[in-house]
This record gives structure tokens, C-alpha cells and sequence, in this order.
């Protein structure tokens, strides 16, 4: 029958229940993150040492070149940009730019933006 609405309706209700619970708990299981290899669960509770986000907080860091030998780089204006940097020393645009604040610090050299280039100097100024 269609209607059936007794003891066995119930039974086979509270069956499907229980199966698409035990369906879910596997589906949940299988598309869990694994803990990473070579950590226990309780090593990975413990909380991290932060890290510094920049370089800039390091104590006494100085610039790769001196300031004689910057200097050499400079174009006609007096000025250097990043690009120039990495065209006349090489490296990356990043590592051109972090020697260049560097400079800002150790050399008391001036820094200022156009757009969105950065120009460095030892006499630039806005």
C-alpha cells in the first residue's frame, strides 16, 4: 500500500536517517585537511613565533654598496631609481629597492615618489 503509516514506515524513516548521517560523517572524513606530516595534533595547538613582516626591522643592516660607489650610479640629476639599480648592478626590482631605503638610512639619503616611481638621491628633493 501507498499509505502505510505503521510500524515499519517508521523503521525504515529512522533507517535512511541513520544512513545518510553515516554517509555524511564519510564525505566529511574523506574531504578533511590531513595534519601535516611529521606534527602532532599538539604540536600544532602550540603558537607560532611571529615573524617579522619586512626586513626593515633588522638592527644595523647595511647597504650592499657604499655610498662613493652608489653615487657612481647616479644619472645626470643626481637621482637613481630601482630600475636603474637592477640595469646597472643587477639582482631584482625588490632587492633594488631595499637597498636603496638602506641608503635613506644609512647614507641620509632623500627618497620620493612620482606616480608610481620611487626616486632616490642624496639631494632629492619634492
Amino acid at each position: 500500500m501507498a499509505g502505510d503509516s505503521g510500524p515499519e514506515a517508521y523503521q525504515s524513516i529512522a533507517d535512511n536517517l541513520e544512513e545518510t548521517a553515516r554517509r555524511e560523517a564519510e564525505r566529511l572524513e574523506h574531504g578533511r585537511t590531513p595534519e601535516p606530516k611529521g606534527r602532532s595534533s599538539a604540536e600544532s595547538d602550540r603558537p607560532k613565533k611571529e615573524l617579522s613582516a619586512t626586513k626593515k626591522d633588522t638592527p644595523g643592516e647595511r647597504p650592499s654598496l657604499s655610498e662613493p660607489a652608489l653615487k657612481d650610479l647616479l644619472d645626470e640629476s643626481g637621482e637613481i631609481t630601482p630600475e636603474r639599480y637592477v640595469a646597472k648592478v643587477g639582482g631584482t626590482l625588490g632587492t633594488a629597492t631595499r637597498q636603496l631605503d638602506l641608503a635613506v638610512i644609512a647614507y641620509g639619503w632623500d627618497r620620493r615618489k612620482i606616480g608610481f616611481s620611487v626616486i632616490y638621491g642624496p639631494g632629492v628633493r619634492a
